[in-house]
């Protein structure tokens, strides 16, 4: 239809592009976004799961600050940064939450040109043992995890593909899709088929 071809590598790139192609109908909301954890002692942050640039820093007390740039957001789009945190064990349970990071996102508001900050604080609950614990694991948290690692999968096998190891990238896929057909939702299924026509595509690519 006569448009436009464009290369998006990751998934955070489709909004700038449907926002060029749409010539202002997204309206860019705020731009330069990052986000900021400053860990307490004893948390650290262990991964980024996103395509994000990450990077770390020190306060000016000795703590780690782990800086991620998300970069621009546009009107009604939501953005969800998956992030790992560990900590260290507890010698007992406590009565009230505990704070393992500070988290902060600054940006430059477009409607005033301001930039503005929001904070809040990643806290949780100890308990003696795991079978304590009240709340059931985040479904959606859980499927976006999945699906980042998978998505992490991908990257590695096409480099074993392009180094002519195709056998081994095709069953590298195999078994990562088998943990998304697992989880059951219709957006990990989705993806583990993808995922699998791509991998069935390696005996003609290869």
């Amino acid at each position: 239809g006569k448009g436009n071809n464009y290369y998006i590598e990751t998934p955070d790139n489709v909004s700038k592009v449907s926002a060029d192609e749409l010539g202002g109908l997204l309206t860019c909301f705020a731009q330069d976004i990052v986000l900021s954890l400053k860990t307490h002692k004893g948390a650290s942050v262990t991964n980024v799961l996103n395509d994000l640039d990450v990077s770390t820093r020190q306060d000016t007390d000795g703590e780690l600050i782990t800086d991620v740039k998300v970069g621009d957001i546009y009107a009604g789009e939501r953005r969800d940064i998956i992030v790992r945190l560990e900590f260290e064990k507890r010698p007992q349970a406590l009565p009230r939450p505990v704070t393992l990071a500070d988290v902060t996102v600054s940006y430059r508001a477009m409607s005033d040109a301001k930039t503005k900050e929001e904070v809040s604080k990643v806290k949780v609950e100890l308990v003696k043992t795991a079978a304590e614990a009240t709340q059931e694991p985040d479904k959606e948290i859980s499927e976006q995890v999945a699906i980042l690692e998978a998505a992490n999968v991908m990257a590695v096998a096409k480099k074993m593909a392009d180094e002519g190891n195709w056998a081994e990238a095709k069953s590298f896929i195999n078994t990562s899709s088998l943990g998304l057909h697992r989880m059951g939702t219709m957006k990990s299924k989705k993806f583990a088929a993808g995922m699998e026509r791509f991998a069935d595509g390696l005996d003609v690519s290869y």
